[in-house]
């Protein structure tokens, strides 16, 4: 998740696939303002910790970065995708990737177009970041 927030704070832009973009947006919130992602998911937050993330607003409005969370079902399907985004993103993150997605296929293609590539589990990386 930090190397997501390094790349988009230096405009750089990142194309992310997740389960659900509002959650993966809490957690960039999280990490971008060092409030505790679980106050973030429930709401319960100070005054203080509410004009922290108030203040980081203006940066995510701007920032390139790209949220997919569409249901992919093959290596295809990502691809397809990919190329969407492939003249303006280098960068591309999939979370919690199934089991039956060839990762080898996608590896492959990625090198070949030069993209980074980066398979990551963020429910996993937020209580260790």
């Amino acid at each position: 998740m930090k190397r997501i927030i390094d790349l988009v704070r230096n405009n750089i832009p990142v194309l992310v696939f997740c389960d659900s973009n509002i959650p993966f947006i809490q957690r960039v919130i999280a990490v971008i303002t060092d409030v505790d992602y679980a106050k973030i998911k429930t709401g319960n937050l100070s005054e203080e910790e509410l004009k922290q993330i108030d203040d980081c607003t203006p940066m995510l409005e701007n920032v390139p970065l790209y949220i997919n969370d569409k249901e992919i079902a093959c290596a295809e399907d990502y691809i397809t995708e990919i190329l969407c985004c492939t003249s303006h993103c280098k960068y591309v993150f999939i979370d919690n990737i199934s089991d039956s997605i060839d990762k080898n296929k996608l590896v492959s293609w990625c090198n070949e177009k030069d993209l980074s590539l980066t398979f990551t589990d963020f429910n996993d990386t937020l209580h260790k970041e």
